[in-house]
């Protein structure tokens, strides 16, 4: 009784903890990361690795972070962690070689990886501007078998096609995976060419099949300035909730001074159908003359970027940073009680870089703003403050021959941004970040208390996954005798307790309000604990 007593004293201090340092404002001036040099034998001679242009050359899933990119030989490669990205590396070339495109290294022929929850396969999109699908795919259940059994051999050969039917998609440009509702997967994609391409969407089966792409986006209804085609430049899809979440600008020609204007659109039925800030349906596909998809006006020849960053917070609130000539912008829709936006642009930063990739820790709505400058690296954030986000300070950055933008994903326990960077040398980094509150927070190192440290303390004896989640969450307790599963709200009300048994443990969590709360495991008859952090949406 005492150990149960201790323990949950421990907790409600925790969770006090926890609560002021979210409120807290300020920043730190540096921020704690861990560098890992994953191979050295990396793609080097032009940007095509973890670029802005790309959203998916990471990718995590339980203990396991996953990594695409092309060796020096050119070949196709998977590096692939069985430790949360902190060493237990192995590295699989795939068959298939990067190609020139008219005599060229192209830059927007990105490979991109991503694991379907369901039936844990790892599936993989590369090589394409304006080219035929090239689609890979594993086994069922790869994405979490041992390492000794991870081979190519569970690969499947290059395919020109998703659906069952073997129908050849044509044109494909800026590959993008994304797992959206009841963890199903999605891919997206655009048709066409520069300043004249359409959008599709397209779901996964769960069965190493795919549904028919459909069409989302129209570059060919509309004039603008005597254009009449254009396409939408996309940022990375977001899911939140329920709902995908995509922002773009559009471009008239193949001319990048041509980019104008933000749009912004949001679907809760598998992007079937999409609606506006205001909530209102909206005709399929959506074009330039789809009303109330501009978000804010930005003139063309005014140094907007295409593929600028985006992402949503844990209240639904909508996020992209654009650079416009030279300059970090900030545009932000607040999602009201009606849950219509309202949108509002303020500086975050002024240098010159390269594009911006943005991240949201959703457990305190803290942004994070990623940047290249040369070969430096440079990492800026802001706390809500009330939902401002006008506290933009940049917390980190050093140099490391650094060539690429670098591609960053949150890991499963919601705790550190993980970021994947190229360096002139040919290694290929990892860049692991703490991911905590302003001054005062929690380093990796553990040099002032907090919350987070137990979570990094004890991650190893248990996995939880996913996080966050919406109608379940599973715990991994190999090695433990009986264990007892406790869940806290942020006031420190227990809100669920259960005596489980050793092995997988899936908890429904479909009437728990969305939120922040606490899990905590104890093995009544070890010495185990476990307290993670958990988001529900």
């Amino acid at each position: 009784m005492g150990v149960y007593l201790k323990f949950f004293i421990m907790i409600k201090l925790n969770l006090q903890l926890f609560l002021f340092l979210i409120g807290f404002g300020a920043f730190a001036q540096s921020a704690s990361y861990n560098k890992t040099t994953v191979v050295s034998d990396c793609w080097k001679t032009n940007p095509v690795i973890a670029t802005a242009t790309q959203q998916n050359s990471i990718a995590v899933f339980e203990n396991f972070v996953y990594m695409v990119y092309y060796n020096t030989d050119r070949y196709l490669c998977i590096a692939r962690s069985d430790n949360y990205g902190d060493g237990g590396w192995k590295t699989i070339q795939l068959n298939h070689r990067y190609e020139q495109r008219n005599g060229v290294w192209d830059s927007h022929n990105t490979p991109n990886i991503i694991i379907s929850p369901i039936d844990k396969r790892i599936h993989l999109s590369f090589d394409m501007h304006k080219h035929e699908l090239r689609y890979m795919l594993s086994w069922a259940n790869t994405a979490t078998i041992s390492n000794d059994q991870f081979t190519a051999s569970r690969f499947s050969s290059v395919r020109n096609y998703m659906e069952a039917n073997k129908t050849i998609i044509k044109d494909v440009t800026y590959p993008r995976f994304f797992v959206g509702r009841n963890q199903n997967l999605f891919f997206m994609y655009r048709k066409g060419g520069s300043g004249n391409g359409d959008t599709y969407m397209v779901k996964y089966n769960n069965d190493a099949t795919w549904d028919q792409p459909f069409e989302i986006i129209d570059g060919n209804v509309g004039t603008h300035n005597g254009s009449s085609s254009r396409c939408a430049y996309f940022n990375d899809v977001q899911f939140h909730a329920g709902k995908i979440h995509l922002t773009w600008v559009w471009r008239e020609t193949p001319d990048a001074t041509t980019n104008h204007d933000l749009m912004y659109a949001y679907s809760g039925n598998d992007g079937q159908s999409w609606k506006n800030s205001q909530g209102e349906y909206l005709s399929m596909p959506m074009n330039l003359n789809s009303p109330g998809l501009k978000v804010a006006t930005i003139e063309t020849n005014t140094g907007l970027t295409n593929h600028n960053g985006a992402a949503v917070d844990g209240d639904g609130n909508i996020h992209s940073i654009l650079r416009i000539n030279g300059s970090y912008y900030h545009y932000f829709g607040l999602k009201g009680s009606d849950g219509n936006f309202t949108w509002t642009k303020q500086l975050a930063a002024t240098f010159s870089g390269d594009r911006p990739k943005l991240y949201c820790d959703r457990s305190t709505n803290t942004l994070y703003l990623m940047v290249r400058q040369s070969s430096s690296l440079k990492l800026f954030a802001t706390s809500s403050n009330n939902s401002k986000w006008n506290q933009w300070k940049e917390v980190k950055s050093f140099a490391d021959k650094f060539t690429s933008t670098t591609n960053s994903i949150i890991n499963t326990a919601g705790n550190e941004l993980l970021t994947m960077a190229v360096s002139s040398d040919e290694r290929l980094q990892l860049i692991n970040w703490a991911l905590t509150p302003a001054s005062g927070a929690a380093s990796r190192t553990g040099e002032i208390p907090s919350p987070f440290l137990l979570e990094e303390e004890n991650r190893k004896e248990a996995v939880l996954y996913p996080n966050p989640c919406q109608a379940f969450f599973s715990l991994r307790l190999e090695d433990w005798e009986s264990p007892d599963i406790t869940m806290f709200d942020q006031s420190g009300r227990m809100v669920y307790k259960e005596e489980a048994v050793a092995g997988s443990h899936e908890v429904a969590v479909e009437k728990f309000p969305p939120g922040i709360y606490w899990v905590h495991v104890i093995d009544r008859k070890g010495d185990k604990t476990f307290n993670q952090r958990l988001i529900i949406e």
